[in-house]
């Protein structure tokens, strides 16, 4: 058996699949595609048209598709492939794999296969991993709509470019050395689970070579069409000297770098004990990883051009010297999660998780409008409201609902600035009269303040 890491053994295929047809990735065993189980997968996997994996049960699987997605992103790969459901049972509903899939598609999935089709079920089975969701589920005559749904979420996400504002080094080096390969594993999958799920903050992990080839501009690494603005190193005791010398020159060039949990101590460089290598390391964080050893406590480091350098073991620690650098992508009142991706010269976020009626705060600007991935029809969000750094709007739908919100150049001609109804339905200029439309939970008589042209 020839495993799939021999990248030299499978390469001739990737080429000539890569002109030909589609191949892509599917792991039904692994448990987040991390490093412990895999070594470097982004060196293997990044040659498939179409990163992705096997997601089992009723799950939507984080890890796995933020690796997967992260490979796509930085490799240029359109497509990230999502094979669901197996092991879910014979009783699974729509909406079960509705929820599953549209959170699926929110980590990074762009394309659905659904598990199993059989031809004939007489004279075998598997026991552990029934159903087949077609021709013979009840509910096969109205599948048409769901899938459509998210033939239009597979395109729609599948164009232009991710954006997010934080990469997390994926762990390979401390394996290799045999460093603390499973803290540094544990370090970013926990870190990134934390920092995306308690904190809304959406993130790639992002493998050494794209950080070597990727440009340091405007405090940001710039690699693929994607702009990070902070690098998170996850317990990288040993590291690649390429990692370590760009993320210098991130921290030198105005950029944020995070040692979570643990310091560098060696590099392919010159193994330990490199003074090169603790020079560079006391540079962005104040002190090595012998001088933590000793008891000595770190603080945050800066330099003229506005780099920060923090070594923590709290991601909220994190979050709180970026919110004070920058203003986040998405911001949620109530919760809720989005998906940015730039396309053209507009800003699409897909959002889930925010209950009707949040206000939510997005890094964009311009035409506000809310496309649906149902009936393909998009109409205006009038309760969107410029701010300081982007628009906030109070979003229309359930939070178990796929909310595409959509910036386009221009602005609206109305803006509901305030109400009391709970949902806009419309507002029009109706001889020399404002209209508003809308819905109420209560009786009586309602208001809404309308910004008109300015």
């Amino acid at each position: 058996m020839v495993s799939l890491c021999e990248e030299n053994y499978f390469r001739p295929i990737f080429d000539w699949h890569q002109s030909r047809g589609l191949i892509y990735a599917c792991d039904p065993g692994s448990r987040g595609l991390n490093p412990h189980e895999f070594g470097d997968y982004f060196r293997c996997v990044r040659w498939y048209t179409a990163p992705g994996n096997d997601t089992p049960g009723a799950s939507a699987d984080f890890n796995k598709e933020k690796v997967a997605s992260s490979i796509a992103h930085l490799y240029r790969r359109p497509r990230v492939w999502l094979e669901g459901y197996h092991s879910l049972g014979w009783g699974a509903t729509p909406a079960t794999i509705y929820d599953a899939t549209a959170h699926n598609f929110l980590f990074g999935a762009t394309l659905l296969n659904l598990h199993g089709l059989y031809y004939t079920t007489h004279g075998g089975f598997w026991e552990w991993a029934p159903p087949c969701y077609h021709f013979r589920m009840p509910y096969w005559d109205h599948m048409g709509v769901f899938l459509k749904h998210f033939e239009r979420l597979s395109y729609l996400l599948s164009q232009g470019t991710h954006s997010c504002d934080v990469a997390i080094v994926y762990p390979v080096a401390p394996f290799q050395a045999g460093m603390g390969g499973g803290e540094a594993s544990d370090a970013a999958f926990n870190g990134g689970n934390e920092l995306y799920r308690k904190h809304a903050i959406d993130f790639d992990f992002m493998d050494f070579e794209s950080l070597a080839r990727a440009k340091i501009e405007n405090k940001e690494i710039r690699v693929s069409g994607e702009a990070y603005r902070v690098l998170v190193l996850p317990a990288m005791k040993a590291l690649n000297d390429s990692t370590l010398t760009r993320a210098a020159e991130f921290f030198r060039g105005g950029g944020m770098v995070v040692a979570f949990r643990a310091l560098p101590e060696a590099s392919d460089r010159a193994g330990r004990d490199d003074p090169q290598l603790d020079a560079m390391v006391r540079e962005m964080f104040g002190l090595t990883a012998a001088e933590v050893k000793a008891g000595r406590k770190a603080s945050p480091q800066t330099n003229a051009a506005g780099g920060v350098g923090l070594f923590t073991a709290a991601i909220d620690e994190v979050v709180e010297i970026m919110d004070a650098r920058f203003p986040r992508q998405f911001a949620s009142e109530k919760g809720g999660h989005a998906l940015h991706r730039k396309i053209g010269d507009r800003d699409v976020f897909m959002v889930m998780d925010a209950p009707k009626n949040s206000v939510c705060e997005f890094r964009a600007t311009g035409r506000a409008e809310l496309w649906n991935a149902w009936t393909g029809k998009a109409t205006p969000l009038y309760t969107a409201i410029p701010t300081k750094h982007g628009t906030r709007v109070r979003l229309p739908l359930e939070g178990n609902e796929t909310q595409l919100v959509v910036f386009s150049p221009g602005k609206s001609e109305f803006t509901v600035e305030n109400t009391d109804l709970n949902e806009v339905l419309g507002v029009e200029n109706k001889n020399g009269r404002v209209l508003v439309r809308g819905t109420a939970m209560t009786a009586g008589t309602k208001n809404a303040v309308v910004r008109h042209d300015g």
